[in-house]
């Protein structure tokens, strides 16, 4: 750019915050006036060219589906954005601004993080435990969350007493904005086909399914409970503001995490993505295992743990399901006969005290014990699954077949 282009938007910029300023003091709303608006649309739009609908003068933003927010094209005229670009300036200076259009002009990535606070984890200090990706102590104080993302103060009372940690993870995006296609009607569609490039051992998967991975790797539940991207001052740009997603939060006993248990939920990741869904029939025992740990109530914790493993052993009809599940889950798990024993017993006992809850409705207490030793027998079948190279049929498994 050139000095004298670059006065130019200066001034232009911090008119237009001038005006902002006027208008909060007297009027109590943000808003430059229009003339700044066209003024300062008139100087942008040859740097803009590669990105404006030269007929209509409509810009393309991909911010809002970078980030997940809306899968609808998001179209606005030149004075539109430059409104933006002028709020932009009065939040962040007139030079960061500049710097912030420049970077669009040029085709330059976004790069941006997605951070979020997971629940029932403990770590004493920042890991690096992987390119790209920390896991950092939640230790903030109300102004320093605040910075962080609007809104997060407000959750303080939880984060001090709750056990969780702040994972962060690096990403890039290309391109940020583009020039929208405009059909025969005169309508504005997409045409926005962005590359988003996010460490490599999410494989591109959603952060909550890597927690999921990160659960069994550690044979504790792991859950998001504040999600939110940190896009640097192009958060700006993005209307409504980057708002965060919220789950329930629930106090659970935290589990140190260190640089193996992440390296192991990395393989178990990888095991279950990688293979073109081939073990998409896993996600029902893992899901199902999580929930009964989670929930406080021993009876569905039994009514959990059967849909798991009746999903990992895939369970069909409707007879002698207690005899093939222990069968099953023995043959599986079982390193010697007598192990085979133990867990035949085991899983036997326990469906047919999950199966008086279902049906009886006047369950014997169950024993804590059991619930624990089932949840691990699970836990274990879905390990070796994924470890395991082919699907086959059980009682084929079960007659010595070679599979």
């Amino acid at each position: 750019m050139t000095e004298p282009a670059y006065t130019q938007y200066s001034q232009s910029l911090r008119d237009g915050t001038h005006a902002i300023e006027r208008n909060y003091v007297y009027e109590t709303r943000l808003k430059p006036d229009e003339e700044h608006c066209k003024n300062l649309a008139r100087l942008i739009q040859p740097l803009l060219i590669n990105y404006v609908d030269p007929k209509h003068d409509w810009i393309g933003d991909g911010l809002q589906q970078i980030i997940g927010r809306n899968d609808a094209p998001i179209v606005y005229d030149l004075e539109s954005f430059a409104h933006r670009l002028i709020f932009t300036a009065h939040k962040v200076g007139v030079a960061r601004a500049i710097d912030l259009l420049l970077d669009i002009t040029n085709c330059n990535p976004l790069d941006y993080r997605i951070r979020a606070f997971i629940n029932g984890v403990n770590v004493t200090q920042e890991l690096n435990v992987n390119e790209g990706v920390t896991l950092s102590p939640v230790q903030y104080s109300p102004s320093e969350l605040n910075d962080m993302h609007a809104g997060l103060a407000d959750m303080f009372p939880l984060f001090t007493r709750s056990s969780c940690a702040m994972i962060s993870i690096d990403c890039q995006a290309t391109p940020v904005f583009y020039r929208p296609e405009i059909n025969k009607h005169g309508t504005k569609i997409s045409g926005f086909n962005p590359t988003i490039a996010i460490p490599k051992q999410f494989l591109n998967r959603s952060l909550g399914e890597f927690c999921e991975s990160l659960s069994l790797a550690c044979n504790h539940p792991i859950e998001v409970f504040v999600k939110w991207h940190d896009l640097g001052a192009m958060k700006e740009f993005v209307e409504p503001a980057v708002r965060h997603e919220v789950g329930t939060w629930i106090y659970r006993k935290p589990v140190e995490i260190g640089q193996d248990d992440w390296n192991e939920a990395v393989n178990i990741h990888h095991n279950r993505f990688k293979k073109n869904g081939k073990f998409d029939t896993l996600n029902i025992p893992l899901k199902r295992w999580i929930s009964s740990k989670t929930t406080p109530s021993s009876e569905d914790k039994l009514i959990e743990l059967r849909i798991g493993l009746e999903a990992l052993y895939e369970l069909k009809g409707q007879t002698e399901k207690s005899f093939r599940l222990a069968l099953y889950s023995a043959r599986h798990l079982g390193k010697n006969p007598q192990e085979r024993h133990q867990i035949f017993d085991t899983v036997r006992k326990f469906y047919n005290t999950a199966s008086n809850v279902v049906h009886a409705g006047t369950p014997t207490v169950p024993r804590e014990d059991l619930i624990s030793e089932v949840q691990d027998l699970c836990r274990q079948g879905i390990l070796k699954r994924l470890q395991e190279t082919n699907n086959f049929n059980w009682m084929d498994l079960i007659l010595g077949k070679k599979t």
